[in-house]
């Protein structure tokens, strides 16, 4: 099986979860919370600090940054995306985020063309998806956008 048609069927089973734990209390680790972006995004990134052929590097941005997520499921998706992102891209991923109107909007720089068939389980984490290119290079780029917490 192709790594893509992996991480989808993965995708669906992710999205399982996290529709059958939506409910839970707030002391379950698997309820929506306040999370840190940065916190979120550093947790990501160290499963890709080891040597790579292409880099994953961080564009920081507010401190303070705050979004209602379930922290196991975004950073599963976000982890998949990335993988997805170095499977198919010919450069250096740049993941990071920044703040516009009350919304936070976290990127990838280089995303993987295809990601809409991942469009239904990054939409399951209470963000709107919209992929498209970015800047004079025409990368492409996926933004997840989510309310400010």
């Amino acid at each position: 099986a192709s790594q893509m048609g992996i991480n989808t069927q993965l995708l669906g089973v992710l999205y399982d979860v996290f529709v059958s734990t939506n409910g839970k209390s707030d002391d379950d680790p698997r309820s929506l919370a306040p999370n840190l972006v940065s916190e979120l995004l550093d947790e990501v990134l160290m499963n890709f600090s080891i040597s790579l052929s292409v880099s994953v590097q961080l564009i920081p941005g507010p401190s303070g940054s705050r979004i209602v997520v379930n922290r196991y499921v975004f950073i599963q998706v976000v982890n998949i995306l990335i993988s997805n992102a170095l499977n198919s891209c010919k450069g250096d991923i740049y993941v990071g985020w920044l703040e516009d109107e009350g919304n936070v909007v976290i990127f990838i720089d280089n995303a993987d063309p295809e990601i809409a068939n991942c469009r239904r389980m990054v939409e399951s984490m209470g963000c709107s998806v919209s992929v498209g290119k970015s800047g004079p290079s025409g990368i492409i780029r996926l933004e997840m956008l989510f309310k400010r917490s």
